[in-house]
């Protein structure tokens, strides 16, 4: 068990003691982020509210008290998730995890993106999902001990939390709470690996992007996530396979449907469950107008 004063790890920078208090750790660290959290007002009243609605970051263990999970906790366990639990900043493209690497911790990411991908045995690398700010990831092969059988990749500069599994591990042989949540979690993500395998056969462009926007919009992998998707064109395509000029000409074609809004730096989803239909209705509904590559 750490002391009262506890630290955080950074990439590229020096380590920092932070004092605990009744508003828990603080450190001065801090960059700029947007605000979202409502469907009930018009989109144009909705960019207003992003674009000035700008503050400094959460720092690490202010996000942790923000995750669904933790208030749950006893506060013994409670300190030790705060005391235990490290943070680390990886740039664009910088590796997270390797194919084959021991699954040591339990992956939450603070703010950013990652992509969770892998490479066949011809070389050609399937990109399975992302992971947005507010997720977590890799809870599997922690509870396995086997060795990642995948990649994460930082699309984007991304803050990234780390559990020791031994910590993780102590929290489901000790806690309840946590060891339901992470069930559901279990369970959700098997629900969207089943979506994942059908959006694999789309050949729809539209109905890809669409289906690439619904695994995003999750409440229970990314309960954080309000309206406004924080996601550029490229990495949606990325994510979606398909080229930016694709993903700009979909995105058209859905705005003139209703079902989402382009945002400067993100997408704003005004219908779920309509883009969910569009992306897993059968595929004889479906009008083919050409592949992603274009």
């Amino acid at each position: 068990m750490a002391s009262k004063e506890h630290r955080l790890r950074w990439t590229g920078l020096p380590t920092r003691k932070l004092a605990r208090s009744s508003g828990g750790i603080h450190h001065a660290s801090q960059i700029h982020c947007g605000e979202f959290s409502t469907w009930a007002v018009p989109w144009a009243l909705l960019t207003v509210v992003w674009k000035t609605k700008m503050k400094f970051a959460k720092t690490a263990s202010e996000w942790l008290e923000g995750t669904a999970w933790i208030s749950n906790l006893t506060p013994i366990a409670r300190d030790r998730v705060l005391a235990d639990c490290y943070e680390h900043v990886y740039k664009n493209k910088e590796y997270v995890v390797r194919l084959k690497d021991p699954s040591l911790t339990w992956i939450g990411v603070i703010d950013g993106l990652l992509k969770v991908s892998s490479v066949t045995n011809e070389g050609r690398t399937v990109i399975f999902t992302a992971v947005p700010a507010g997720s977590w990831v890799g809870e599997g092969s922690v509870i396995k001990r086997e060795p990642r059988r995948y990649e994460l990749i930082a699309i984007r500069e991304t803050r990234v939390l780390h559990m020791p599994r031994s910590t993780f591990m102590w929290l489901l042989e000790t806690s309840y709470d946590f060891c339901r949540h992470i069930i559901d979690h279990l369970n959700e993500r098997t629900g969207q690996f089943i979506a994942m395998i059908e959006s694999s056969r789309i050949s729809d462009p539209t109905a890809k992007v669409a289906a690439a926007i619904c695994n995003l919009y999750n409440p229970v992998l990314y309960p954080m996530k309000g309206a406004l998707l924080n996601i550029s064109q490229a990495e949606l395509g990325e994510i979606a396979g398909c080229s930016r000029a694709t993903i700009n000409t979909v995105l058209q074609r859905l705005k003139r449907a209703g079902l989402v809004h382009p945002e400067y730096g993100g997408i704003l989803v005004l219908n779920v469950e309509e883009l969910r239909d569009l992306a897993f209705r059968e595929p004889s509904k479906k009008g083919g107008d050409g592949s992603c590559s274009g």
